[in-house]
């Protein structure tokens, strides 16, 4: 029997390093989602293993999606 696991991450600007925060990321095709946090973390718990594209949203920047 395999255990959930979470997905956890940091959401910074790629210029200046600093954190996004409120952005939100969510894992397509799922209910599942989080927002960042003032540090920038943000964290999805009880996630199956798998494959998924994560997309973070942030007001004022281009959406961001990537397989994991």
């Amino acid at each position: 029997m395999s255990k959930d696991s979470g997905i956890k991450g940091k959401i910074i600007d790629s210029n200046t390093g600093e954190p996004l925060v409120g952005a939100n990321v969510i894992l397509d095709n799922t209910m599942k989602g989080s927002a960042s946090n003032l540090n920038g973390d943000f964290n999805i718990e009880d996630v199956k293993a798998g494959v998924y594209i994560i997309k973070v949203s942030y007001i004022g920047y281009k959406d961001y999606k990537k397989e994991i």
